[in-house]
């Protein structure tokens, strides 16, 4: 420290300066914070209806390679998810599957639902 004019020269910080930078520092780690706690949830909900469409789309393919006599409702649980195939005879010949699938998410009822309409396969000729 230097004395210039009677006032004291200094090149640090002032502690109010500190608290200040500090202050800006948290709230910026705070955001970033939230940030990725929200980024957590979205990605773990992506997850969850990403597995909901798997299952809905393999039950809808199993449909398809059924032939019609064979073709029936049916339900069943993979792991925390509970599906459901619904057949509905359309004109032409052709049937619309839809498989819901349902499960839990923190107390709150989740579903998720795909349709498609298919030909079935004809009877296999023996």
């Amino acid at each position: 420290m230097t004395i210039k004019n009677g006032r004291s020269s200094s090149v640090a910080f002032t502690l109010l300066e500190v608290l200040v930078a500090s202050t800006i520092l948290s709230f910026g780690i705070l955001a970033l914070l939230q940030a990725y706690s929200i980024s957590t949830r979205v990605v773990s909900r992506s997850l969850r209806l990403d597995k909901a469409a798997s299952i809905a789309q393999r039950e809808l393919v199993l449909a398809e390679a059924v032939p019609r006599e064979q073709l029936a409702a049916k339900s069943g649980v993979d792991g925390k998810f509970r599906w459901k195939l619904i057949l509905e005879g359309k004109p032409h010949n052709l049937v619309m599957g839809t498989v819901q699938v349902r499960w839990q998410e923190k107390g709150k009822r989740e579903e998720f639902k795909l349709s498609r309409i298919f030909s079935p396969q004809p009877r296999p000729q023996e």
